[in-house]
């Protein structure tokens, strides 16, 4: 078998000056296009449920819901579906329709299905390698709908959805936004466990072609099992159905304010530091994550000449993190990060680091 690894596309995009004016802080590093992805559609049903459902009817209502409450809440936010009715749309021309919007989240909605009719609660799910057998099951039953599409061998190189073996090149993804994927998955698992009061089964990892063709963070939501008798009946029912897409825009909500929370003043310039010491501090640290490489380099090329210092990470998947940058206070590594991509490093996130191990944001944030 010829494998052909697909290249990952890393970085939102900044939004253009409109012309003879200049655009605010605000308007360049807000959450300010958000795409939501109603799952399947057209002649893909998608899940078939316990009675009548389908899976592609569900996610819709879901989807326009999520997107209304959007834009009522926060009318300066750009609202793009990838269908907002009972249409056909190709996964690849999914993460397409994001990548033009230079979006600032994806959220592809869908439901779920499994042999057994005692399953259920919901789950969210990354880009990244699978860990269970469990997990590329999904994965494989979300993206056999390329077998749909015309010319899908063209559009996904050659990627077989059936075979274990193509999902090897999960591995290899340098995925420059999954700390923030991370970040709002877990918020909606959250949502949907505390504020819905749905059986949570948690986020996890797997290789969903969708979320792997999307360049920003992005979360693939799993709303419940409709071959569950009672869970199909409440994702069926009006109730249900505003209660799921409330949940989620809580979680937007909560997402969008802490990304805002540390706009960076104009005119900020990147601060030239030694390099980053090492701590056995209880307390957090923050660093900025640059760029992923397969090979370790001494030095990097002039796309990174404004950065002095910078110490390199390996990963259990033998690539290297490229970090700068050392704060105690989150604010000013977010200031870092965005005059990093301003200077045209997209790809710069924050990740955080307590006695010398790598912690979500959402932990080092934590109160003890």
């Amino acid at each position: 078998m010829k494998f052909i690894v697909l290249l990952w596309l890393t970085g939102t995009l900044l939004n253009s000056a409109m012309a003879g004016g200049s655009l605010s802080p605000n308007d360049k590093f807000g959450i300010k296009t958000v795409v939501i992805d109603p799952g399947h559609g057209g002649k893909d049903p998608g899940a078939l449920g316990y009675s009548t459902s389908r899976e592609k009817d569900i996610t819709l209502k879901v989807g326009l819901k999520l997107g209304q409450y959007i834009r009522e809440n926060f009318p300066d936010v750009n609202v793009i579906y990838t269908r907002d009715k009972d249409v056909f749309v190709e996964l690849h021309e999914r993460a397409a329709i994001a990548n033009r919007a230079n979006a600032d989240l994806f959220i592809s909605i869908h439901c779920n299905s499994s042999p057994s009719p005692s399953a259920y609660g919901t789950e969210i799910y990354v880009l990244g390698l699978h860990k269970s057998e469990e997990n590329l099951a999904v994965a494989k039953k979300e993206n056999s709908v390329i077998l749909m599409e015309d010319d899908y061998v063209d559009h996904y190189d050659g990627f077989d959805p059936n075979s274990t073996e193509g999902y090897i090149l999960f591995s290899l993804v340098q995925n420059a936004h999954l700390n923030q994927s991370i970040d709002i998955a877990s918020k909606v698992d959250n949502q949907f466990e505390q504020r819905a009061n749905r059986k949570s089964r948690g986020v996890h990892q797997a290789g969903f072609m969708v979320l792997y063709k999307t360049a920003m963070p992005s979360i693939l939501v799993e709303l419940g099992f409709l071959t569950n008798k009672n869970e199909e009946a409440y994702l069926m029912s009006d109730e249900g159905t505003t209660c799921m897409a409330s949940a989620i825009f809580r979680a937007f909500k909560e997402y969008k304010t802490q990304v805002e929370q540390a706009i960076p003043e104009e005119g900020v310039i990147v601060k030239k530091t030694s390099e980053p010491e090492k701590t056995e501090d209880a307390s957090p640290v923050f660093k900025v994550q640059f760029v992923v490489m397969k090979t370790n380099m001494p030095e990097l090329g002039s796309k990174y000449n404004m950065i002095e210092t910078f110490e390199v990470e390996k990963t259990e998947n033998n690539l290297y993190r490229y970090l700068t940058g050392n704060f105690k206070d989150y604010n000013e590594a977010v200031k870092l990060q965005n005059t990093l991509k301003a200077k045209g490093i997209k790809d710069a996130f924050v990740v955080a680091y307590k006695n010398g191990k790598r912690v979500t944001i959402k932990e080092a944030l934590a109160k003890n």
